[in-house]
């Protein structure tokens, strides 16, 4: 039926002949002129077509001008008629916006179909994370904890309220939005799951359910909320209680070695800079003096009335 019906549609239009023929000029006979403007899209949807046509100069001696008449007259084979008019297929969107790329509708909020004439109902479905009630005009969601939009199809942020249950604290994660992240007896969306021994959180050990979750009776070699910590293995990685002590001594020797070291370097810049360890004259005297003074204690055999020598003399640096 719809072939029959386009069939009917495109034939009327092409036994509709528009021809000009008292305004033509004699040289401008069988001449075809400009196409004119698309006509207005029209039919049902899916099926809908527009159309265009341009005129043309049959000669005056026709007398019943239709399109075989003047073609023939013009000496024109049948088969260009396709160039009096044009047809394509288009599409109206009732409440939406059409993609001419593709030639189809974008619907507004609440509509839907190839035309966007059919009106959304709770019937199909368009509310993604929340319940539906039906209104004069279209839908009402109402959006499940967590979500929001017209049809709860998008997931909020921490700082949109959402509240973490039971300790549990929230954090961004771009898309989807929210994520709880509970404690060790809770679990579900907003940690609001008590966490029921039917979910097996002991791994080495005997669960028993509480008021406030569960609570495990770990073995003997195991410790943790979940009896998920090898007592053995925790052990090893403990360090003994004077090991800090050692650390801080080890520290402090090394700082001591590298001032002395620091200390013998400028020491011997200096040295090697004459700053100091060079011995000056009253120096060397002094030194020579005391040398003179201990062999004359040592010589027992030295006369009494034999006079020290003057270089025994010790100064005591107050002399000129």
């Amino acid at each position: 039926m719809l072939r029959v019906a386009f069939f009917l549609f495109t034939f009327s239009f092409f036994c509709k002949f528009n021809v000009i023929s008292g305004d033509c000029l004699t040289d401008k006979d069988c001449v075809f002129h400009d196409w004119m403007s698309w006509q207005d899209c029209s039919g049902q949807c899916g099926n809908q077509m527009q159309i265009r046509q341009r005129e043309f100069c049959c000669p005056e001696h026709v007398q019943n001008k239709n399109r075989v008449n003047c073609l023939g007259a013009c000496s024109i084979a049948l088969s260009e008629s396709s160039k009096f008019d044009e047809s394509r297929p288009c599409r109206v969107c009732d409440e939406g916006h059409l993609v001419a790329a593709s030639n189809t509708c974008v619907c507004n909020h609440g509509y839907r179909g190839p035309c966007c004439g059919d009106v959304v109902r709770c019937s199909d479905n368009p509310c993604k994370h929340g319940t539906c009630k039906d209104t004069t005009s279209s839908f009402v969601c109402t959006c499940d904890p967590g979500y929001e939009g017209v049809d709860c199809d998008t997931r909020k942020a921490c700082s949109g309220g959402i509240s973490c249950q039971h300790g549990g604290s929230c954090r961004d994660t771009g898309s989807p939005g929210f994520q709880c992240h509970c404690t060790r007896k809770y679990n579900g969306e907003f940690c609001e799951n008590v966490i029921t021994c039917a979910s097996q959180p002991c791994q080495h050990g005997t669960c028993t359910d509480s008021p406030t979750g569960f609570k495990c009776a770990c073995e003997s070699s195991y410790t943790g909320v979940q009896c998920d910590t090898d007592i053995d293995q925790a052990n090893e990685l403990l360090l003994p209680e004077w090991f800090p002590y050692l650390e801080y001594t080890l520290l402090s020797m090394v700082s001591l070695v590298g001032v002395m070291a620091m200390g013998c370097f400028f020491l011997k810049c200096c040295q090697a800079f004459g700053v100091i360890g060079k011995k000056d004259d009253d120096d060397e005297d002094h030194e020579n003096q005391y040398e003179d003074y201990k062999r004359y204690k040592r010589d027992s055999i030295v006369p009494l009335d034999h006079r020290k020598p003057p270089s025994f003399k010790i100064h005591t640096g107050l002399e000129f």
